[in-house]
This record gives structure tokens, sequence and C-alpha cells, in this order.
């Protein structure tokens, strides 16, 4: 399995093929009807795969950081010749930035659109080279930008 699930994507997919009881983060199992992206000044801390350590490296959570919000992204099933990939279909822009965010690291993929009890990060990815971002940037993620595979 690829090693950046989020654990309520982990705990979804065991309970889909396996039932039974695991180590419960939710009771229920509900496909998301979108997705959203996130920017992160850093990976998720000690506890890579909670929702609680990717909020707090959230820009939502940074000062300075009051124009930031979680963006819309479409995401699909994409063919390849080994391994099942999920990516982007769309690029997605955040909205300008009115000060200085500071120098995002990650990027997430949630199921919802703000930082809630019952929003879940279902995975992460690195990017390759960190990218500042100051005051009247845009960000934008280009299509087939984020995607998640599994061996």
């Amino acid at each position: 399995m690829a090693n950046n699930l989020g654990d309520i994507l982990e705990e979804q997919i065991l309970r889909y093929y396996f039932g039974g009881t695991v180590a419960a983060v939710s009771t229920t199992m509900t496909k998301p009807t979108a997705w959203f992206v996130s920017l992160h000044t850093a990976a998720g801390g000690t506890s890579v795969e909670s929702n609680a350590s990717w909020t707090a490296t959230e820009l939502s959570n940074m000062t300075g950081a009051s124009s930031y919000s979680r963006a819309a992204i479409q995401m699909t099933t994409i063919t390849t010749g080994g391994g099942s990939v999920i990516g982007s279909f769309s690029s997605t822009t955040f909205l300008q930035a009115q000060a200085n965010w500071g120098t995002v690291t990650h990027l997430g993929v949630w199921d919802a659109s703000a930082i809630t009890s019952t929003s879940n990060v279902l995975f992460w990815i690195p990017l390759s080279a960190s990218v500042t971002v100051n005051s009247l940037d845009t960000v934008t993620v280009g299509n087939g930008a984020i995607t998640l595979q599994m061996d």
C-alpha cells in the first residue's frame, strides 16, 4: 500500500475488503462526493497519518494566512501499465495570498473544504521542490500534479 495514506482511508480500505473490527478511526465508510487540496508548511509531525497532525501544519493555522482556504480538485483513476493510480484531472488555483504565507512543502487531499471534526486527510504528497508564497502570489496545482499509486 502507499505509505502516504491518512488513517481514515487506510481503515476504510481494510473494512471494505476484510470487514470485522480494525482500529476504529470512524464508524462508517462513506465515499467523498468532493475532494479538496490543502497547502502545508511541513509534514504532519510525528503521527503523520492523523488529521490533527496535518491540520497543525496547514496554512490556515499560520499567521497571516487569513485569505487561505482549501481548494476543490477533481480526482479520477488513471490507467497505467502497472498498479492503480489516482490523479487530479483538473488544475486548481488557491485564493491570492494577502500576506506572506511561508514555504509550502506538502499538499494534502481531504474529503472536506474546511477543518472540522469530520474532515479527513485522505493522502498527502511532498512537493518535489518547496514553494515560498509571498503576499499577492497565487498558487496553482496543475492538472495531473497530484497522484497516488498503490502497487
